[in-house]
């Protein structure tokens, strides 16, 4: 089995006015890179530590793509060499009105409305040439150094899934749309997509008739779900 450098993270706190905030983190430890596991699990728990503190003098309301990359920069700007520790990050700060989601590097948000629980968009980078989705493969200090960090606030979605590996080649329009028959091998087949092993599948599987919040781990990949 090889070894996972991927990471999977749900925190809950309360900002200033006492309102529910749930963090949500995933993050790819890049293989290149020989602290790549020690990066995917520091940058989300102190991503985690950053809102947190900030939550205690702010409203969730209040957070945006600076107060992200603020406490994304924290972890990686105490590191003596960043680029041992390289991995991409993937956030969604869910409380019960608004998300926010943001994202330096590749991998995929997907999200269902409250109203269209089974239709499916995805959070995709966009790429200033043609305007078409992809994802940055940057780790996830130079993604916001060099611009590629995605930030936006939605109202908060009926199902959401977190995924440290990007399958939105196989499934996603130009519009950010996942095509309509894919929702459900999105979800139940994912090692078509070589995504993940035949446990992990079931696992996700069973995750989905379960409540609130759950993280799958296998030796490949990470996932974080809401429903």
């Amino acid at each position: 089995m090889e070894l996972c450098e991927d990471y999977a993270l749900h925190f809950a706190c309360a900002d200033a006015d006492g309102t529910d905030v749930h963090i949500l983190a995933v993050a790819d430890g890049m293989g290149s890179c020989p602290r790549a596991q020690e990066g995917a699990r520091g940058v989300c728990q102190n991503f985690a530590d950053q809102l947190c503190t900030f939550l205690g003098s702010h409203t969730h309301a209040e957070i945006s793509q600076q107060v992200c990359q603020a406490a994304t920069m924290a972890f990686f700007n105490e590191l003596e060499n960043p680029r041992d520790y390289g991995t991409t990050l993937l956030v969604a700060v869910v409380c019960e009105k608004i998300t926010h989601l943001f994202q330096c590097g590749d991998g995929d948000i997907f999200f269902a409305s409250m109203e269209q629980p089974t239709t499916f968009s995805a959070f995709a980078l966009v790429e200033a040439e043609g305007g078409t989705y992809s994802n940055s493969t940057y780790p996830a200090d130079i993604a916001i150094k060099r611009g590629k960090d995605r930030f936006s606030t939605i109202s908060t979605p009926r199902r959401l899934a977190l995924m440290s590996d990007g399958v939105s080649p196989f499934f996603v329009d130009g519009h950010g749309v996942v095509h309509p028959d894919a929702a459900d091998r999105l979800f139940s087949h994912f090692e078509e997509l070589e995504f993940a092993e035949g446990e992990a599948n079931q696992k996700l599987a069973n995750t989905l008739d379960q409540e609130h919040f759950k993280t799958v781990h296998d030796d490949r990949s990470a996932v974080l779900l809401y429903r």
